[in-house]
């Protein structure tokens, strides 16, 4: 009705989400996808936005040994100890878009314990995601690392005068992903959901990233991290937001956009802080970085209009 003719292999996924009077807890999630390639992990490449999934588990793994955002993590690799500091990493992973401080995410959240039946993925409900090889694979090796992330080093945590040392494991379980990462736009949109609506939702289905309905360090620093516009290169779709819902009527944007092999995708949450109805955007286009370009005007003007 609005003129938008998708470009190849488009998908979308929005979620309407109404929370109650005094935004405490969520009322309804109402979901709209374009046709039905949105609940499907096959037939294209989510590139970064599964550095989010990374993220997420690594903060959890951390949290639940004590730890906070600002301890140094100690990868012993067979080339010799390399040292950073977690908030750091999350920082070049997700607002940079790194990919070797994410491969080093994945290992710090575990290969089982990201991908596993009881882990960080399927507990935030993600049944079609998973994240199996390393990305920017020749720098990787260069290092001296397997592409693939079934084997673990040793790696030890220190703040203060705290340290917790993590043993080197290797996983003998297969996953139903031959890519990469593999990923929907229906499980970008769930793990957005449960980062950002994380004091709004039962206890029993919140990601281990903070306490009783607040907000601790561990959702700070990831939160943080998305909701500032990358420093290079074009970017159509956080611009078609921004001019739909700039920052001086109230909103902020939070997202991870991703791409590779031709392939722009991009996950986002919209939020006003005097609204009770949050939203979140899962987009995916082929080819090339203007892929999106249309598609984002078309979606901010929607929601803007409540037109859905």
């Amino acid at each position: 009705a609005r003129g938008f003719r998708p470009p190849q292999k488009f998908r979308a996924l929005i979620v309407k989400t109404q929370l109650n009077h005094d935004r405490s807890r969520v009322l309804w999630h109402r979901v709209y996808a374009y046709d039905k390639l949105a609940l499907s992990q096959r037939g294209w490449n989510p590139a970064s936005t599964v550095k989010l999934f990374a993220a997420v588990g690594a903060l959890e793994r951390v949290k639940r040994l004590g730890f906070s955002p600002r301890v140094r993590v100690t990868y012993h690799y067979e080339g010799g100890p390399m040292s950073f500091r977690l908030d750091e990493m999350l920082e070049e992973a997700m607002h940079e878009s790194k990919n070797l401080p994410y491969n080093r995410l994945v290992q710090l959240a575990g290969f089982d314990a990201l991908n596993g039946p009881r882990g960080t993925l399927k507990r935030a409900g993600l049944e079609q995601s998973y994240i199996i090889r390393a990305y920017e694979v020749s720098a990787w090796t260069r290092e001296g690392h397997s592409k693939w992330f079934k084997s673990t080093p040793k790696i030890t945590l220190r703040e203060g005068r705290r340290k917790r040392t993590i043993k080197a494991r290797t996983s003998k379980t297969k996953y139903p992903c031959y890519g990469a990462a593999c990923a929907s736009m229906s499980d970008l949109a769930k793990m957005m959901c449960s980062m950002m609506l994380h004091e709004q939702l039962p206890a029993s289905v919140r990601l281990q990233l903070g306490g009783d309905g607040e907000q601790g360090p561990h959702l700070r620093v990831l939160r943080r991290a998305m909701n500032e516009r990358r420093r290079r290169g074009k970017d159509d779709v956080w611009d078609a937001f921004k001019k739909a819902f700039p920052s001086g009527r109230g909103y902020t944007i939070y997202r991870k956009a991703g791409f590779s092999e031709d392939w722009l995708s991009d996950n986002i949450y919209l939020y006003h802080s005097r609204s009770r109805v949050r939203w979140i955007v899962s987009l995916a286009g082929y080819p090339g970085r203007g892929a999106l370009a249309k598609a984002a005007q078309t979606v901010a003007g929607i929601i803007a209009d409540d037109a859905l």
